[in-house]
């Protein structure tokens, strides 16, 4: 599929509505379009599950949020309290990643994010996420293709990645024309999108730990590059 991992098969209805008042719910913090959500607290006290290679992995490092005060949290002798956990580390697509999972002859080019997620579903709302839009672009004999899109939700909090995951399925759920296919094949849940047209591509929401991502590449083999094989492998690389 030349240049775009993304066809357009309708205009997007751009809805943000579901539920008695017509509303999908934003995630907490951003209704209002501020950072304030930045400013969760961390604290270590549950364990959550990941899928690895089909089995269940014990995530021992697991983190909630108290939303409830955005002030500094001290210990008694006064000084601020602070848990550091592997758990909110934001892991990157990088090249050294790609390689490794078995793309070739690439070119990673991150491009300012529109507001709209493969190009069809407005989220703009969400304006004070770090959301990152990267194009690996293969080049080969008949010119370059683009073979992935991939979004970055650089998020560090295991409820607010809950929060977002929840909320990118219910707004794509609630658009007309598609369906999604909620297999949790990776990471801590996913799903598949799924058009009323035809596609070439496959696309994935992924919720890891901490962070979501949301990929769009080639359902099919191309020569000897398997797309979703490398998708998979660079996945289990992201937990």
């Amino acid at each position: 599929m030349e240049n775009s991992s993304v066809r357009r098969p309708f205009a997007s209805v751009g809805k943000d509505s579901a539920g008695l008042d017509g509303k999908i719910a934003l995630p907490k913090g951003w209704d209002s379009l501020t950072n304030q959500s930045s400013q969760l607290k961390p604290i270590i006290d549950t364990t959550e599950s990941v899928v690895v290679d089909n089995k269940i992995v014990a995530d021992e490092t697991s983190v909630n949020f108290d939303n409830s005060s955005f002030t500094d949290q001290t210990v008694s002798s006064g000084t601020p309290q602070t848990s550091v956990s592997t758990d909110l580390l934001v892991k990157n697509i990088n090249d050294e990643l790609l390689r490794k999972v078995g793309f070739t002859n690439f070119v990673l080019k991150p491009k300012p994010f529109t507001g709209k997620l493969f190009g069809e579903f407005d989220i703009s709302m969400l304006g004070p996420l770090n959301i990152v839009e990267k194009d690996v672009v293969e080049s080969r004999s008949g010119g370059d293709f683009n073979v992935l899109t991939a979004y970055e939700f650089e998020l560090g909090s295991k409820d607010t990645a809950k929060e977002i995951y929840d909320y990118l399925k219910a707004k794509i759920t609630d658009e007309l024309g598609v369906t999604i296919n909620q297999t949790n094949q990776f990471g801590m849940a996913s799903f598949y999108i799924n058009f009323g047209v035809p596609s070439e591509n496959a696309f994935l929401v992924v919720k890891m730990r901490s962070n979501v991502y949301a990929l769009s590449h080639p359902k099919v083999k191309s020569g000897d590059q398997d797309y979703s094989g490398y998708i998979s492998a660079l996945l289990k690389e992201l937990i």
